[in-house]
Order: structure tokens, then C-alpha cells, then sequence
């Protein structure tokens, strides 16, 4: 089926989202600051993904953001700003965790040349 586009005409303002990484393993406590970036200007919303009491990993072992910040603004350099200036006012709080990355470790890569590293 063919679908009528209304406009090829571009808006006029910038937009942008910024992906929240998350900061270190544990588990996930709480957000804080979440009412403080929402009052930035410039942002239009705050999207957190995990609930309190979720397992979190940072990237690259892990594979899921904390959350997504949306701005809009008269020029791209506005969106920027706002974004980072709300990232800044989130304060992501984690409980230290023994989760192990799924990332495999070489401990021979550390070691002196010749020493026996036993197999596990």
C-alpha cells in the first residue's frame, strides 16, 4: 500500500537523546536528581529504564542503558547543553555487588613470562 507523505519539509528546532550509561556494576538503588534535570531547559523528558533492585552492568559487558534524557532547542548547541547539564544533576546510586562480568578474564596476560597459571 502506498502512504502519503504530508511533508518532506524539515522542523525547524533541534533534538537530541542522550542514552544513559551506567556508571558501575552492583545493584541499582535509586536515581536521584530526576526532578532537577526535568527542570533544565531545554529537556523534554527523563526515561529510566531499570527499576530499583536491577542488576546493572556498564558497557561493554553489559548491554542495557540506565535510562534516555530528551531535549529539544532552538539549535543543536542548546540541545547539547541541556543534555549534558541534566546528566550532571542525576546522581545514580549502585550497591556494590559481587556480579562477575560475562566477559571472560585472562589472568596469563598479567603474569611474567613463564609462570604456571593453574587451569580451573
Amino acid at each position: 500500500a502506498d502512504l502519503e507523505i504530508a511533508s518532506l519539509e524539515r522542523e525547524g528546532s533541534a533534538a537530541g537523546v542522550m542514552m544513559l550509561p551506567i556508571p558501575s556494576a552492583g545493584i541499582l538503588e535509586a536515581v536521584d536528581g530526576q526532578q532537577a534535570a526535568r527542570a533544565v531547559a531545554g529537556i523534554i523528558g527523563l526515561n529510566i529504564t531499570m527499576p530499583g533492585g536491577t542488576p546493572v552492568v556498564p558497557l561493554p559487558e553489559g548491554d542495557r542503558y540506565l535510562g534516555f534524557l530528551f531535549a529539544s532547542g532552538e539549535k543543536p548547541e542548546d540541545v547539547e547543553k541541556a543534555l549534558r547539564e541534566a546528566h550532571a544533576l542525576l546522581d545514580v546510586r549502585i550497591a556494590v555487588s559481587p556480579i562477575r562480568s560475562r566477559r571472560p578474564v585472562t589472568v596469563a596476560a598479567a603474569a611474567p613470562p613463564g609462570t604456571r597459571i593453574p587451569r580451573a
